[in-house]
């Protein structure tokens, strides 16, 4: 998103869904939902690698099998992630 401001960053909505029959019995594992935003560090030398912030907030809805293993209908996860590419 906007790749010629002094800033750039990429924003995204992240879905996922944990689906299986045999394994979830007749009810579905998961569904994940929440944003994502990335933002590249340029003020770290490119000669360092290309280094990149992220931070995500994910709400988990567990389904029935799924909630009767781990004791709770729904969760939510934050996390921050510093990666290096060469």
């Amino acid at each position: 998103m906007f790749p010629e401001s002094d800033t750039p960053f990429n924003a995204a909505l992240l879905v996922m869904a944990g689906l299986g029959r045999g394994y979830y019995g007749v009810d579905y594992g998961y569904f994940v939902i929440g944003p994502q935003l990335s933002i590249p560090l340029g003020f770290i030398d490119p000669t360092a690698g290309n280094w990149t912030f992220t931070a995500e907030c994910l709400y988990y809805d567990f389904g029935r099998t799924t909630t009767a293993e781990n004791g709770q209908g729904h969760s939510w996860l934050v996390s921050l992630k510093l990666a290096v590419s060469f």
